[in-house]
């Protein structure tokens, strides 16, 4: 199941995936070599500690801001006092993405707006869901330590069940309006790579399906 967060303490799965996959077939084959041959240990050894330094260094660049903020708000909770929060609304506003050649792209991404406490307010950072779609619930965790905060505890909302916002929320308007603007604006990207998604998918079936006739001589 998805986990209910923020955009900046979410660790994106694939890079992961192929860093543990890489590491398994690494493993495996020098195994393989080492029961196959009676070379000396050494070199695979040497072979494995540099996969060990390459991941470790993975770890540092690609993971170090997502690993910094999980350790940051693991901290919070543990530490800090918990209150009941209350979703009030969330807003989806628009931010500027820089790219490394200079470049920048506006997009959308929705924030949280919850009350806790003796009537305090928090604005989240950018949550990794949509609030419209996947909110089951307007009752969360706040926690707050040394002045930092931290909302969790959301519950997602299960199939079938009815959405928690009003439709004449303005909120709800308001992020239906900017969606629909956006996808007038972009929508011939957005059939272009629909089409080249299905197009990849249907050769991939395709071979699959040429290959298993084959396999039985048909």
């Amino acid at each position: 199941m998805k986990r209910m967060c923020y955009v900046e303490e979410k660790i994106n799965p694939i890079i992961p995936t192929l860093v543990i996959f890489m590491n398994i077939f690494s493993i495996v084959y020098i195994i393989g070599e080492l029961l196959q041959s009676n070379e000396d240990l050494a070199g695979y050894i040497g072979l494995l500690i540099m996969l060990i330094i390459l991941d470790i260094f993975y770890c540092f660049v690609f993971l170090r801001e997502e690993l910094k903020n999980k350790f940051k708000y693991y901290k919070i909770k543990k530490e800090g006092t918990r209150y009941e929060g209350n979703i009030e609304g969330f807003n989806y506003d628009s931010y500027i993405h820089n790219y490394v050649d200079t470049n920048n792209k506006t997009y959308h991404a929705f924030t949280l707006n919850i009350r806790y406490g003796a009537n305090a307010l928090f604005k989240t950072p950018i949550v990794d869901f949509n609030p419209m779609r996947d909110l089951g619930s307007k009752e969360c965790d706040i926690y707050v330590y040394n002045s930092q905060v931290y909302a969790t505890g959301f519950k997602k909302r299960k199939i079938g069940e009815n959405i928690i916002w009003d439709e004449n929320d303005e909120a709800v308007k308001k992020a239906t309006r900017r969606k629909n603007i956006y996808f007038e604006q972009n929508k011939e990207g957005i059939i272009i790579a629909g089409v080249f998604i299905c197009a990849v998918v249907g050769i991939v079936i395709y071979q699959i399906i040429n290959s298993f006739l084959l396999n039985r001589g048909i």
